[in-house]
């Protein structure tokens, strides 16, 4: 199921990449034939691909909620069913509040890592890969120029989120 998400939003990446590669082509085809219908049929085509490329990533997003909440039930499940095995003298020693607070905060981490990270990665790397190639079809010199910038936005992020992490968590 994971990978069937995964693909789905590799669909969606690919929808959303095909608009600027045919926007190019049938801006070129308009200014050569001058013809009111291929512009029609351009704007419909492109719309079309757009519509396709927002109907993949809702249904990626639905799924992947989907599957991050069955993840949870099950994890919540098997946690009711331990602490109902656990002895009496357990209880007394621990408060009920700690131990529901710490399912709550573990579990919500949990379903966001699947969710959000994991099957959101696989979407972004489509994009980031699908749009380096068709940058590099479309302007070669321009793309070579914005990979050449790539590092330093890594080095950006590896810099900052670990700070707006600390600040997330202490708000």
């Amino acid at each position: 199921l994971t990978a069937a998400r995964m693909g789905r939003g590799g669909a969606a990446a690919t929808a959303a990449l095909a608009v600027p590669w045919l926007g190019r082509a049938m801006l070129d085809r308009v200014i050569a034939s001058r013809d009111a219908h291929d512009v029609n049929r351009g704007f419909l085509l492109i719309g079309f691909l757009w519509i396709v490329s927002v109907g993949l990533g809702l249904a990626r997003n639905l799924l992947t909620l989907n599957l991050g909440q069955r993840v949870i039930r099950d994890v919540r499940q098997r946690f009711i069913a331990h602490i109902l095995c656990l002895p009496v003298a357990f209880f007394d020693e621990s408060r009920s509040g700690d131990l529901l607070a710490r399912l709550s905060n573990d579990t919500d981490q949990l379903r966001r890592t699947l969710t959000d990270d994991m099957v959101g990665s696989v979407g972004q790397i489509a994009i980031l890969a699908g749009g380096a190639a068709v940058l590099f079809t479309l302007d070669w010199h321009f793309t070579a120029c914005l990979l050449a910038l790539s590092p330093l936005v890594y080095v950006g992020h590896r810099w900052l989120a670990p700070r707006l992490r600390s600040y997330n968590r202490a708000s």
